[in-house]
């Protein structure tokens, strides 16, 4: 069936559900992905709320679907990081956000030895 020939077709876009039962909207979204497949090559991007619910639904996906590819499964975040560096350019952002949370932990690290030491920190026991 040709897109044309499709009783409601959908154009490609941005889709957003809402709802409280993560398995629902699994289904909902595997179910809507097999009846709109994309063209080979493309990639389906998928935001979701937390890391693990990223490798949740990538394991859910590839438990209906036999195979879990073409998926990009990522945070709001790391969208939005992405959609700045392409609409901008790669030489007005860098590759990696300040926020992700390799740079952060490093930077956090680095920071944090003199500031337990310092007079102005709270009251804590390092244990």
């Amino acid at each position: 069936m040709t897109l044309s020939t499709r009783p409601n077709p959908i154009t490609p876009g941005f889709i957003v559900l809402h709802g409280n039962r993560s398995e629902d909207l699994a289904q909902t979204l595997i179910t809507w992905l097999g009846g709109h497949p994309l063209a080979p090559l493309e990639e389906e991007v998928i935001l979701v709320q937390s890391s693990g619910m990223a490798e949740w639904f990538k394991m859910a996906l590839a438990q209906q679907a036999g195979v879990c590819s073409a998926a990009r499964v990522e945070l709001p975040g790391r969208f939005v990081w992405r959609a700045y560096r392409q609409v901008l350019g790669a030489q007005a952002v860098p590759r990696e956000s300040p926020l992700d949370k390799l740079p952060m932990t490093w930077r956090l690290m680095q920071v944090l030895p003199g500031w337990l030491t310092s007079p102005s920190s709270p009251p804590w026991r390092v244990i």
